[in-house]
């Protein structure tokens, strides 16, 4: 074999070792992680709360979502929709 491909596969060998380096400590870490810091239980009380929509925040979802009465009006409506999509990001982000 000639040195430009020995060197080529001696550059492959090195990058995939180094990946396999790069993997393996990712997976030792997450495993070292889930195995020493496990996640807090939560009560069946506090799930229940995380799943239901506050009114106030499904009354801006509606807002936004509602179009036209389904009558689609080109620009207005892709104007109406970006407003309600700027309020949705202010009002649930704090922007």
């Amino acid at each position: 074999m000639t040195l430009p491909v020995q060197v080529f596969i001696l550059g492959l060998l090195t990058v995939f070792l180094v990946l396999l380096v790069v993997v393996g400590t990712g997976n030792a870490i997450i495993w070292v992680v889930n195995r020493h810091f496990p996640p807090p239980v939560k009560d069946a009380a506090s799930i229940e709360d995380t799943r239901a929509v506050k009114a106030e925040h499904m009354a801006v979802i509606t807002a936004a979502v509602q179009t036209n009465q389904g009558q689609r009006q080109g620009d207005q409506n892709r104007k109406a929709t970006l407003n309600g999509t700027i309020y949705i990001l202010f009002y649930f982000f704090k922007l």
